[in-house]
């Protein structure tokens, strides 16, 4: 564990503990998010803060540890964060790397020496840094990417619904006909499944919003003097503009941080709702001869290498990969939740690197499926009235006119005739095709 060598120092601004982690840790290639880092550096700034405030930290050594916090933010000192995800001590080695580069740059700020520890790490562990630079970082990705995705997808199924508000087509249960309904109640509903994700991501935005930060090791403040949490945190609240605020309970939120479970728990929810509604797209575009086709998509590129002329809705597919994916980053995510013993869950690198993973995968396919795909799908007006009035499903609305069994006698010459639907109950009950169509709807006539 000797010092880096001086020939090395021009070229890294980290340690002898990173130096370590990045020889101990070759597992995968891949580094925690931006997003988490600038989230540490937001919780280095806030502690040094609050630490001169109380009178702990010198005044020029806080301010050259702010100075060093902004400086890191910046692009081109990006690359010095590199620990491996899959590291660890619950982020031990990515809380020094993230204290050694801050250090080093504020020793050169300040011409005089700032340790890793004693100062940029004062009153603070990995314990209660790394999960609550977690949680902001989650925060941020949610509100900046995720949130706005949804919402916009959310208002252009609203608009296909006003759009298509009185166009009919031929409901379907079990993949069989089933009774008539309107395009409106699809987009709706298909809106008011992204209504319920967005409700619940606004749970869990509460959720996130209570940090652990100041609890240290353990969670109950060891070391630190009792009014230290409330200034680290309002102070985090300045830098962050959140409106973040200390845990109730840091010993139960650092052995259990159960925000990352029920964040996890949302987007796996919402991946199932975008799943769902991509296959339908699928299938209501399914064709362009022998499927409903009833839905028709932008055609985006050729769909095969072999068989000329085939269009696929490419955007609806991706989507379903996608939110497969955001599936498993979610079940890494309560495995790792099963994982935590005692004080302490070991596993949050791994859970933070998933989620904000699985938060930029759906961000940029739910994007990319709207401005694709759904602000240019349009319904195919002759094909879903057709389908919907020959449907032997809209028999069920005459139930309460003519009774079951002449439903049931109208259903069989229409299937024994392969007439439409609409027709056989003109002609059997003498009343006009716009008529039929009326009492097939459930409406009624004078």
């Amino acid at each position: 564990m000797g010092d880096i060598p001086l020939e090395k120092m021009p070229k890294i601004l980290h340690g002898k503990q990173t130096e370590l982690a990045l020889s101990n840790f070759q597992i995968s290639g891949r580094t925690l998010q931006r997003e988490f880092v600038l989230a540490q550096l937001m919780t280095k700034k806030a502690s040094a803060l609050a630490n001169t405030e109380l009178g702990l930290l010198e005044e020029d050594i806080a301010q050259s540890i702010v100075q060093a916090c902004d400086m890191a933010s910046e692009k081109d000192f990006l690359k010095h964060f590199k620990i491996d995800v899959y590291q660890a001590g619950a982020g031990t080695s990515q809380n020094m790397n993230v204290n050694e580069v801050v250090a080093c740059l504020a020793t050169r700020l300040l011409q005089k020496d700032v340790h890793p520890n004693d100062h940029v790490n004062m009153l603070q562990s990995t314990n209660d840094t790394i999960p609550t630079a977690a949680q902001i970082a989650c925060l941020f990705s949610m509100n900046e990417k995720l949130v706005p995705s949804i919402e916009g997808l959310f208002w252009t199924f609203k608009n296909k619904a006003r759009e298509y508000s009185h166009l009919v087509k031929s409901g379907r249960t079990h993949m069989q006909d089933a009774v008539i309904m309107e395009w409106k109640d699809v987009f709706n509903a298909w809106s008011s499944h992204l209504e319920v994700s967005l409700d619940r991501l606004k749970y869990c935005e509460r959720s996130l919003l209570e940090v652990p930060l100041g609890g240290n090791a353990v969670g109950n403040g060891a070391n630190a003097p009792a009014n230290y949490r409330i200034s680290v945190v309002n102070r985090l609240r300045e830098v962050t503009g959140m409106d973040v605020i200390p845990s109730k309970d840091a010993v139960a939120l650092t052995e259990n941080p159960v925000s990352f479970l029920h964040l996890a728990s949302s987007l796996s929810e919402t991946a199932v709702a975008l799943s769902r509604i991509s296959s339908d797209v699928i299938v209501l575009s399914s064709g362009p001869r022998t499927g409903l086709q009833e839905l028709l998509l932008k055609p985006l590129q050729a769909g095969s290498s072999f068989m000329p002329g085939k269009v696929n809705p490419v955007m609806a597919e991706m989507l379903v990969m996608a939110c497969c994916q955001v599936q498993g980053h979610t079940h890494a995510v309560k495995c790792g939740m099963e994982r935590g013993m005692l004080e302490l869950n070991v596993t949050m690198p791994m859970m933070a690197w998933n989620l904000l993973d699985a938060i930029n995968i759906l961000s940029r396919a739910v994007s990319s499926f709207d401005k694709k795909c759904a602000v240019h799908m349009m319904v195919n007006e002759d094909k879903s009235r057709e389908s919907a009035y020959s449907s032997l499903g809209g028999i069920t609305a005459l139930v309460p006119v003519f009774g079951y069994d002449e439903c049931a006698r109208l259903a069989g010459i229409s299937r024994d005739l392969s007439a439409p639907l609409d027709e056989v109950v003109a002609r059997e009950h003498n009343v006009s095709i716009e008529q039929a169509r009326l009492m097939l709807r459930g409406e009624r006539f004078g």
